[in-house]
């Protein structure tokens, strides 16, 4: 089940990012950042969005409503009919099980129906595990850029769906 995400989710949340973040990117970021990845840091982040409607966020919850994935997203900024996901994690022992796929047209779905726009990106690491996935999306890769992570830069793409 899909549904809107609200405060009792957030530390799901947050332990889904850091152990999405330890296994997509093992290998790309310096394994010393991704040892010292802190959930407490997320909690922060996405009490505040969620508290102040910051991003629209929706969770992927199994049968007992435990948080299995979740997406984030906003309208673009500087950008005229588009949308940015934000945030993107399935918690990797559920990975390969449609969940991604289900969530990603849920965004597509809210930013087409809701927001009226025809445009969606993300941002995410070069050679990252899941550029295939992004890929059989039908994503275009439309930039490259620097992203900084733990005051080291890597090299980033950004995905473009048209929807």
């Amino acid at each position: 089940m899909i549904r809107k995400a609200n405060q009792n989710d957030i530390k799901s949340i947050a332990q889904i990012i850091v152990n999405a973040w330890q296994t997509a990117y093992s290998g790309i970021v310096k394994e010393t950042y991704l040892k010292t990845i802190a959930k407490e840091k997320y909690i922060k982040i996405f009490t505040n969005n969620i508290t102040n409607q910051l991003e629209d966020i929706f969770v992927y919850c199994d049968a007992n409503d435990n948080v299995l994935g979740f997406v984030s997203g906003k309208v673009a900024e500087d950008q005229i009919n588009t949308a940015e996901i934000v945030g993107f994690y399935i918690e990797p022992k559920y990975q390969n099980q449609k969940i991604g796929k289900q969530l990603f047209k849920h965004i597509i779905n809210f930013n087409k129906n809701e927001r009226n726009v025809d445009k969606v990106f993300l941002w995410t690491l070069k050679n990252a595990k899941n550029n295939e996935f992004y890929k059989k999306l039908n994503g275009k890769i439309q930039e490259e850029k620097k992203i900084e992570i733990g005051n080291i830069e890597y090299d980033g793409i950004k995905f473009v769906y048209n929807i």
